[in-house]
């Protein structure tokens, strides 16, 4: 029987066979064995045509300079048939996991509380941001007539920020993987401890957004300190200061403000202050995050008495964080491989003992005969 004529004699075989496609599954229930070998061809296809277009997504982050006009238009062409294609390939993606989500889950649940638990799943919001990420794939689908008046409205700058969303195909890509083995037992572990692993998360960043928030408000107090004490020392230099025109806390919040600007002698020296310091919660939230894991590349450094102690903190206490997950990923996994080391074993002793089976029964068939 043809796989797609159970689309009118069982859809629930049927459905069966999509979400094995689908969720890149490699375990074939005992009812679809007769169609195992083309099931496993069609989710063999469907795993490397995502892997593809996770490939050729990544493309889109590549950018060609402006001295090769010819190559960069070439380029952009390319990149606008990629990022259509990449949109729809997800789109559809999307769909097919939803459509198959009750089934590969074999829930019994209402239709409204599984549709829920599938828009709010770690797989659903992975798929969605993969096609977030070729939202600006919209900009290729208009009219040329419309094209220019979209390039310069808001929209299109705010489409242009899901680009880096790319970065979430990796994910995506990884669960293709669940079809061998080994990566299998990589992701069984994660989803084991996922309870676990979570609250450790959280934990996490509670205590970046925190430690940031710390950081930042010291950092910039600090930098303002310095700044007004470099202004003080260069009163003589600055026309405003050196008339007693402003006072230096008032000319300080002037200049923040764009009121007033210092002499071009000495802008260089002025924003030479400000180099390696946090000076947005962005930039705290990454100093942090380094921090925390413990990587430090130089780019920031804590100058605030306050900070460096709440630098120092943070490291000692990333120790015995990072420690937490760690260890419980590697107790895990030890103990996936030992489970599928047993199951294998099971498996070829049952094999082996099917075998003499088969071989003693056909050995007592060929004795009745001779009898």
């Amino acid at each position: 029987m043809k796989i797609f004529d159970l689309l009118k004699t069982d859809k629930k075989a049927f459905l069966k066979i999509l979400s094995i496609i689908t969720w890149s599954q490699n375990s074939i229930p005992i009812s679809l064995e007769k169609e195992s070998k083309k099931i496993r061809f069609l989710t063999y296809l469907y795993a490397s045509i995502i892997s593809v277009i996770c490939f050729f997504s990544f493309l889109s982050l590549i950018t060609i300079s402006n001295s090769n006009p010819s190559a960069k238009e070439h380029w952009q062409r390319f990149l606008s048939t990629v990022q259509v294609i990449t949109f729809f390939v997800f789109l559809f993606d999307y769909v097919m996991h939803f459509l198959t989500y009750r089934t590969k889950n074999n829930l019994t649940t209402p239709h409204w509380k599984s549709t829920l638990n599938y828009l709010f799943s770690f797989k659903a919001i992975i798929i969605m941001l993969c096609v977030f990420a070729s939202f600006n794939a919209i900009e290729f689908l208009l009219p040329a007539s419309e094209n220019n008046s979209y390039q310069l409205s808001g929209a299109a700058r705010f489409f242009s920020h899901f680009k880096s969303l790319n970065i979430f195909k990796i994910i995506r890509f990884l669960f293709i993987l669940q079809l061998f083995a080994p990566f299998k037992i990589i992701t069984s572990v994660f989803q084991n401890q996922k309870s676990v692993l979570t609250y450790v998360f959280i934990l996490i960043m509670i205590l970046i957004v925190i430690f940031a928030l710390l950081i930042w408000n010291n950092e910039l107090n600090y930098l303002e300190n310095i700044q007004k004490q470099w202004l003080l020392d260069n009163q003589n230099s600055i026309p405003e200061l050196a008339n007693k025109q402003y006072t230096v806390n008032d000319y300080y919040q002037h200049l923040l403000n764009g009121k007033i600007a210092l002499p071009s002698s000495l802008v260089a020296s002025y924003q030479t202050l400000s180099n390696g310091y946090v000076t947005d919660i962005w930039d705290a939230l990454y100093f942090t995050t380094i921090t925390l894991t413990t990587i430090g590349y130089g780019d920031f450094v804590p100058h605030a008495p306050i900070s460096k102690g709440i630098v120092m903190f943070i490291s000692l206490v990333s120790i015995a964080i990072i420690a937490i997950p760690s260890g419980i990923i590697a107790g895990s996994f030890l103990s996936e491989m030992q489970n599928h080391i047993k199951k294998t074993k099971k498996s070829k002793n049952q094999e082996q003992t099917i075998d003499l089976d088969q071989a003693a029964k056909l050995e007592s068939q060929k004795g009745d005969k001779n009898d």
